[in-house]
């Protein structure tokens, strides 16, 4: 999948993941049946790396893992949240990723 994206992003293309931290979410990371693989901020950096892509950034406490709460969702929360020089309940991580210009490495 990893090599398809590569083809298909223009040349100023990024690929940005959102998806649960299992470092900070291991408890509730296997609710979602989806969730077949583990990844942590660590691991998933190093295999988009693996598979020619650079890693421009990486947030290990994005999002929390869920937006359902008492509190209505509020772009005006969501923003304020963002904002935060720390992410209270933050579960979620946020990579962004471009196809690696120098392939001469690999």
């Amino acid at each position: 999948m990893l090599a398809q994206l590569k083809r298909a992003l223009s040349n100023s293309g990024t690929l940005n993941i959102l998806q649960p931290n299992y470092y900070y979410a291991y408890r509730e990371y296997f609710d979602d049946y989806t969730h077949r693989s583990v990844y942590t901020h660590t691991s998933i950096c190093n295999f988009v790396e693996a598979n020619g892509y650079e890693v421009i950034e990486c947030r290990p406490r994005f999002l929390p893992l869920t937006v359902k709460s008492r509190l209505p969702v509020s772009p005006l929360l969501i923003r304020l949240f963002l904002a935060l020089p720390w992410k209270p309940l933050g579960k979620q991580m946020f990579i962004r990723v471009r196809p690696h210009k120098d392939l001469s490495w690999k």
